[in-house]
Formats: structure tokens, C-alpha cells, sequence
């Protein structure tokens, strides 16, 4: 990045960067926001510098194309099990892939069950339902019952909501045992300062990849609950990135910023600084590097899935030792073992495949015989792998 904050402006200039802050908010191509950060009115820059990233991002967006409906299909179920991932990875919290796979396309549980709000929230970025603008604080809070409420009340009781709409305490963020900010309060000022930040994040005359951005950080600056802020917040950015990216690109910011986690942090502490101005700048160009990080590593890894997924096919394809029956099974076992997905056991394949218990029974014993295959027992499961070095072997 080469623009300077204006905390780093402050901090080396003679007038503690009250000509460059003058400078910018007056700018011909500043857009100046109905909120203020630290008493400061909220403004950005759109230069060239974000102009290009913004043009990076689309060019590589429109790169990802996966013809084959198959193969797309469980793409993107494996980004989003991975974005869940890295959601709840940046907090600390550990989840397994396992654990997000078995959730999908569940029906609501009678009893409560970890994560499961959470993942049928994410589902709604690859489905074809209609968009739905969150336009209230009253519509944030409805989000977040239905998406994570139980989950940071059952880590905590201590974390439930207690206002109106959101907290009624004051909240610390605290890196160690430092402060590093404090959300808004009380209540009336959160709520208020939501509001107008829903405003800012629907306003379709700012570019949409700018306005998720910038609402990104106000929300993070609000800091609305009690626990669950962040991973709020980044569902709520790839909800609405999903509307200008396609859903696996969409699916890639909370991916990016666990691999970018102290940059992305930085974000936020270099604009929380008092002496930076209420100059969003930074952070959305910040924020925007991340996104194009994350599109650009899938798009590598995704390129390189498909082309050993194609020559793994072709192998398949040509063996005459097998039958088309057995063919399918091994090419579906090829895709969930590129993309480290755990469906690969009998009752899966049953399900997706439409491949009777007893036929699979029977096909999977003989590719095992062969050394195409190999099983692993987990308690009552039976889980099986592709031993790809066997199938290079027959190119």
C-alpha cells in the first residue's frame, strides 16, 4: 500500500498533519459519511491506487469459472466449510471440517447443536434465495439470535445480550491484557451509530465492494455485542459480497484474513487511532488487499484442484479393469480427496451417487483389491481414500 495513514502523517509532520487532513477531506474525490470516529466526520479517498485493486478483484473473479456443475457444486461447499473455519479460527475457536460438513443442509435439531445458526446463515451465500438487506440495528439483532446467540451464550452466559437491541455495559477489545479500543456506548449511541452505518452499507451509490468495506470497520468500531463481533462482522461482508462476487469469491474473506491476521488488525488499530481522523482510506484499502489476497490463492489452488481432478479423470476413464459403476465411485472419491472433504464414506456415497448399500459394498471391496482404494474405520463409519499414487502410476 502506498498510502499514508494520517496517524503516520501526524506523527512525522510539523503541523501534526492538520494541512494533509484539510487536504483530503476536501478532496474532489472524497466521500464524506454521515459518522463520526472519535469525534472526527468519517471519510475516504477514492484513489487510483484503490480504483486498481477494486479492478484486480473483479478480473480475478471473472477468472473463476468451473464448467464441470459436479465439480462446482463441491467447490464451493468446500470454501464455505473453510471460510466457517477461518470465521471462528481468528477468535480461537476450534472447528473441524467434520464437524461444518455434517451441519449442511440439516434439519433444525430439537436440541441445541454448536455452529449450526452459523452454517445454515452461510449456506444463504451459494443458494439462489433472494438477496436480504439488513436495514436496522433491529435486523442485525434478528441475524445474530438466529446466527450465533446460542453459541456465545453457551461458551458464556455471561455474554447474553441484556438492552434493548444490543449490549447495555461498556465493552474493552483487548489484545492480551492491553485495551485496544472500546465500543460505543451507551446503548442509544450504539444503536444510532448502527443505523448509520446500515445506511453507509446499503447506500448503492457507493461502489458496493467500498461500502462493505467501510461498514466492515464502523462495525468493528461499534462493537454492538458483547462477544461474537468479528465473526458477525465477516459474515455480514461476505453476505454482501456475494451481491458483486461470485459465491466461492465471496467465500474467501475470512480465508484471507486468518492468512493476513495481523495485517488485518492493523487495519483497525491504525483507524481507531484518534490522531488518524475519521480517514477510512487505509483500512478500506487494507481491507480490499486482503479480499484480492484471497481471491487470488484460491483461484491458484482452484486451477490446480481441477487439473489434477481432469488428469485423475482421464486415468479413470481409461482403465479397463473397472466398470462404469466402479468409475463413478473413484472419480467422486478423486473430488472429495482434493478438496479435503468428508464425505467419503458409504452412506454419503449412497446418498449422492444413488449407488445401493449392497452394490457399494461390493464395488468399493473390489477397488480396494485393486489398490485404487484404501478404507479407514472411524467407530461405526468406513471412510475411504484414493490412493492416488496408484492411479499415477496407470497414466
Amino acid at each position: 500500500m502506498h498510502y499514508e495513514s494520517m496517524k503516520k502523517i501526524f506523527l512525522k509532520s510539523n503541523d501534526n498533519g492538520t494541512a494533509c487532513y484539510k487536504q483530503r477531506f476536501y478532496d474532489t474525490f472524497a466521500l464524506r459519511f454521515d459518522f463520526e470516529i472519535n469525534n472526527y466526520p468519517a471519510f475516504l479517498i477514492i484513489n487510483n491506487e484503490m480504483a486498481n485493486i477494486i479492478n484486480n478483484i473483479q478480473v480475478l473473479n471473472d477468472k473463476i469459472d468451473v464448467e464441470n456443475k459436479f465439480i462446482s457444486l463441491w467447490i464451493e461447499r468446500s470454501a464455505l466449510i473453510e471460510e466457517i473455519i477461518c470465521n471462528n479460527a481468528i477468535e480461537g475457536i476450534v472447528t473441524t471440517r467434520k464437524e461444518i460438513g455434517d451441519l449442511i443442509d440439516k434439519d433444525k435439531p430439537k436440541k441445541y447443536q454448536r455452529l449450526y445458526g452459523i452454517v445454515q446463515k452461510y449456506q444463504k451465500i451459494l443458494s439462489d434465495d433472494p438477496f436480504e438487506p439488513i436495514i436496522s440495528s433491529q435486523d442485525l439483532r434478528v441475524l445474530y439470535d438466529q446466527s450465533m446467540r446460542k453459541d456465545v451464550v453457551a461458551s458464556d452466559p455471561h455474554n447474553e445480550l441484556d438492552g434493548d437491541i444490543f449490549r447495555k455495559e461498556q465493552v474493552e477489545v483487548l489484545s492480551g491484557s492491553s485495551s485496544i479500543h472500546k465500543g460505543l456506548y451507551p446503548e442509544s449511541k450504539i444503536v444510532d451509530a448502527m443505523d448509520r452505518a446500515l445506511n453507509i452499507l446499503n447506500e448503492k451509490q457507493y461502489p458496493i465492494l467500498i461500502r462493505v468495506a467501510v461498514f466492515h470497520y464502523l462495525f468493528g468500531y461499534i462493537h454492538p455485542f458483547y462477544d461474537g463481533n468479528g465473526r458477525m462482522n465477516r459474515y455480514v461482508s461476505s453476505y454482501y459480497l456475494k451481491e458483486a462476487l461470485s459465491p466461492s469469491s465471496a467465500l474467501q474473506l475470512s480465508v484471507a484474513c486468518k492468512n493476513n491476521q495481523k495485517k488485518y488488525y492493523e487495519g483497525f488499530k491504525v483507524t481507531n487511532d484518534v490522531r488518524n481522523r475519521g480517514d477510512l482510506t487505509y483500512f478500506v484499502l487494507n481491507f480490499l488487499e486482503i479480499l484480492e489476497y484471497g481471491i487470488k490463492e484460491f483461484s491458484e489452488s482452484l486451477k490446480n484442484k481441477c487439473e489434477g481432478y481432469k488428469h485423475y479423470v482421464d486415468v479413470i476413464n481409461k482403465n479397463s479393469h473397472i466398470d462404469d459403476k466402479e468409475k463413478i465411485i473413484l472419480r467422486y472419491l478423486t473430488i472429495m480427496q482434493l478438496l479435503d472433504l468428508e464425505y467419503a464414506t458409504r452412506s454419503y456415497m449412497e446418498n449422492n451417487l444413488h449407488i445401493s448399500n449392497k452394490t457399494l459394498i461390493t464395488k468399493l471391496k473390489k477397488l480396494e483389491q485393486l489398490g485404487y482404494v484404501e478404507c479407514d474405520k472411524k467407530g461405526r463409519s468406513y471412510h475411504y481414500n484414493v490412493n492416488l499414487d496408484v492411479l499415477d502410476g496407470l497414466a
